[in-house]
């Protein structure tokens, strides 16, 4: 990969040996309390228009703030409203990738049984159109149910994955990029929703379905990042802002203060669970020189 730097100070410090010449350089403005000490926690709005002038900043769905807060010069990620799942559903129906539904009762005899119905107050399925039509509900939508082989979480930037995570009996393991059976399709879902709706750092959550093929459960940017995941969009941030990787010492660093336990307890994890995809957690843990 040819590096394009923006300065002179910026090629230099690719060669520097201080590892704070590289950590603490993408900033994260979040309500959650999660600590990653390689990134910059913003916690009041007021830091976002008086600081962090100098480096990139990624605001969370959580985060509250007022557009002023914002100088026009900062380089921010994720100032595009997210699109409610509603919006999702009727900009992409019709795709492979969206359920068949229908917002109108009169129409449901259309869909496959079983159905789910969804209200404000959650969602209940019906295995029939009596049981539906026999029911006092009041719906706002009504989907094709789709029973669940297992889950995904595909977290991307600008279009592309970055990381994915499977939900097995309710174990979240991260799946290896490189060896994941849907990585076409995940790639193709990713673009197409970057593509609508301009988002940077975002998560898809993703259903396989028993009878086969995938479909969107939710899209949010909510930043829950686990330690593997927090350093993937470290790693995306800067390269993206700075024209750079991080380099491979410093990277090794950051796992060995702050990943190393994570991998080990998703390793035990990984024994006792059975997938095509999951991460090698075991080439990792050698990090760990405690």
């Amino acid at each position: 990969m040819l590096v394009k730097f923006k300065n002179f100070n910026q090629y230099s410090d690719q060669y520097s040996s201080d590892v704070n010449t590289f950590i603490n350089k993408v900033g994260i403005a979040t309500n959650e309390d999660i600590d990653f000490p390689y990134f910059n926690y913003i916690k009041n709005q007021y830091d976002l228009k008086e600081t962090y002038d100098n480096f990139p900043i990624i605001i969370a769905d959580d985060y509250m703030y007022e557009s002023s807060s914002l100088n026009e010069s900062k380089f921010t990620y994720n100032l595009n409203k997210t699109p409610s799942f509603d919006k999702v559903l009727e900009d992409f129906n019709g795709s492979k990738f969206i359920p068949s539904y229908t917002n109108d009762i009169k129409n449901v005899k259309k869909l496959k049984f079983p159905i789910t119905a969804i209200n404000d107050e959650g969602e209940i399925s019906y295995s029939t159109v009596g049981k539906l039509r026999a029911s006092e509900g009041i719906y706002e939508r009504f989907t094709e149910k789709i029973v669940p082989k297992t889950k995904f979480t595909i977290l991307s930037f600008k279009g592309k994955p970055i990381s994915a995570i499977e939900t097995i009996n309710r174990f979240p393991l991260d799946v290896d990029l490189s060896r994941f059976e849907f990585i076409k399709e995940v790639k193709d879902i990713s673009k197409q929703l970057h593509d609508k709706y301009n988002l940077d750092f975002y998560n898809v959550e993703l259903i396989e379905s028993v009878k086969g093929g995938l479909y969107i459960n939710n899209v949010n940017r909510k930043l829950n990042l686990n330690p593997h995941q927090a350093i993937t969009v470290y790693e995306a941030a800067y390269g993206d802002y700075y024209s750079a990787r991080v380099p491979k010492w410093v990277k090794e660093q950051m796992i060995n203060e702050s990943v190393s336990k994570y991998y080990k307890q998703k390793h035990f994890d990984s024994m006792l669970i059975k997938s095509n995809h999951t991460l090698n957690y075991k080439k990792y843990i050698n990090y760990d020189k405690n």
